[in-house]
């Protein structure tokens, strides 16, 4: 059976990817750099969610960034940009 990587890595993986670059991002930025990083296959990045509306991988990813600015690490931001919060960015 085909697994997404667990949640808490697709979170590390988005704050080490935001410190990385030390600005901000958009989603389709982070979905593909960050399926790079962790070498994710096509076959996982064809996925979908359980309701069959989009992609799990992205819905990972979302979730990741939700987290992230719940621990305030991350600024809520304007829409369809992510950026960490100024005391966060390395």
């Amino acid at each position: 059976m085909v697994e997404l990587p667990g949640y808490n890595a697709v979170k590390e993986a988005l704050h080490a990817h935001l410190i990385d670059i030390g600005s901000a991002t958009v989603p389709v930025e982070a979905y593909w750099s960050l399926a790079e990083t962790l070498k994710l296959t096509a076959e996982q990045l064809a996925l979908k969610r359980r309701d069959a509306r989009g992609s799990a991988w992205e819905n990972r990813v979302q979730w990741a960034k939700r987290k992230l600015v719940e621990e305030g690490i991350m600024d809520q931001g304007w829409h369809g940009v992510w950026c960490l919060r100024p005391n966060h960015a390395g």
